[in-house]
């Protein structure tokens, strides 16, 4: 059978068993074995062994568990409800005050955290219910924090960022000093949103009339000290050389446990639920990152990522619309693909043809993370959708989505700024990296 038929049986099968509800991993892996049987080329399973076992013990990737396993101590020790009161302390007086503050408040947590749904559930639980107790709108307060939490794969330190390195070759350190402007950006565009939103219509975030002194102010800042110093430690050791990612990543899961025990009474079951909770999602990484890595090595087999930059070149198409398609395609998987699902798919198709039209591989890896993010956030699938349903069973997913579609264009319009100005990303790792 030719290559290209089997390709095709590839992703027929692919769709066939995604569409069937299996796992992703197990998905691409069986689909791969398919296509592996119908070129009548059996030595080739001998190749995807050594893959595997070169994926599994690239000590590039051992990045992902430290910071995983930072992002459970840390949600474990009750520092999300800290960085929400900080953040109201101080914030509460702008129009939307409350919901503004949860955004900075996902946005701190996220330096600290890595991952959308976490950073989302995290804050919500305390940000929607502290809200709505002061009367804001509920559709605004789920909204908000939906949308806010996708952030968490934006600001260092970033697991899909760290999938889409192990992936390319890119540097995870690059790749996390670009993220941190756009984050910023994401912040203050939500932020905006928020008090256009609640000038416009002052009855879906009332204002908060308690009288707040500076002392307050100044205690409770206090308590958000730690992410401070975790955030500082961590990207300032990769920032100023003294550190690779992977030992950044190992001093911050230390800072974390060290936060936790101070912050909370040690208990032999909490520490347990933190390793078995951390175990889970590396696992779970690293099954994705062996089925993209089998399923690139046979699209690279049967000369598809060749054959997909001859036929894009041969267009003759105007580099950006190719870019504008694949942010479209992107887009839509997030409808229907949790964000790891979407990278391992979409990466070893597009990359090459990125590389090809002479794009920036640290710029795409962030408009490819926020792309994801944007998915986060969208219907039907969009999982922080139904992570705030789980966390508030009183909220429906379609009021979660009637409160989060404001602030999907406020994302894709980050996108666009960061499309248009790519230096957005590129300033900070070429002061660091030149």
């Amino acid at each position: 059978m030719s290559p290209e038929i089997a390709s095709i049986l590839v992703f027929v099968g692919l769709l066939f068993l995604l569409c069937m509800g299996y796992p992703i991993a197990f998905s691409m892996g069986a689909a791969v074995a398919l296509g592996i049987i119908s070129l009548g080329e059996p030595f080739l399973f001998t190749q995807l062994s050594q893959i595997t076992k070169d994926v599994s013990t690239n000590f590039l990737f051992l990045v992902a568990p430290l910071f995983i396993l930072m992002s459970e101590f840390i949600l474990v020790s009750g520092i999300a409800r800290d960085a929400f009161q900080a953040a109201s302390l101080w914030l509460s007086w702008l129009p939307g005050g409350l919901a503004v503050s949860s955004i900075f408040a996902c946005s701190a947590f996220a330096a600290v955290c890595g991952s959308s749904p976490v950073t989302a559930a995290t804050i919500g639980m305390v940000a929607i219910p502290g809200m709505t107790e002061r009367g804001y709108q509920r559709k605004l307060a789920a909204g908000v924090v939906c949308a806010a939490g996708s952030i968490g794969i934006m600001i260092p330190p970033s697991l899909c960022m760290i999938i889409y390195a192990v992936m390319t070759g890119t540097s995870i350190g690059k790749l996390f000093i670009a993220g941190i402007v756009p984050g910023i950006v994401l912040t203050i565009v939500l932020s905006i949103t928020v008090i256009i939103k609640s000038i416009i219509n002052p009855s879906i975030a009332p204002a908060v009339k308690d009288t707040v002194t500076w002392k307050q102010r100044l205690d409770v800042s206090k308590k958000i000290g730690p992410i401070l110093i975790l955030s500082f430690l961590v990207m300032g050791s990769i920032y100023g050389g003294f550190a690779t990612p992977t030992e950044a990543a190992a001093v911050g899961a230390t800072g974390a446990f060290i936060v936790m025990l101070f912050k909370i009474r040690f208990s032999f079951d909490k520490f347990t639920l933190v390793l078995r909770r951390s175990a889970s999602l590396t696992s779970s990484i690293m099954m994705l990152l062996v089925g993209g890595t089998t399923l690139a090595f046979f699209m690279s087999y049967s000369g598809i990522p060749q054959q997909l930059v001859e036929f894009t070149m041969s267009l003759g198409l105007n580099r950006w619309l190719i870019l504008i398609v694949i942010n479209i395609v992107s887009l839509v998987l997030g409808c229907f693909l949790d964000p790891s699902g979407i990278l391992v798919l979409m990466v070893p198709l597009v990359f090459p043809i990125i590389e090809s039209l002479g794009f920036d591989p640290v710029w795409f890896g962030i408009i490819l993370t926020l792309n994801v993010e944007i998915g986060m956030i969208t219907p039907p699938v969009g999982l922080n959708l139904y992570v705030l349903n789980a966390v508030d069973r009183s909220l429906q997913v379609s009021e979660i989505i009637a409160g989060t579609i404001p602030f999907l264009f406020s994302l894709i319009l980050c996108l666009v700024l960061l499309t248009i100005f790519p230096q957005l990303v590129l300033w900070l790792p070429g002061l660091v990296y030149n």
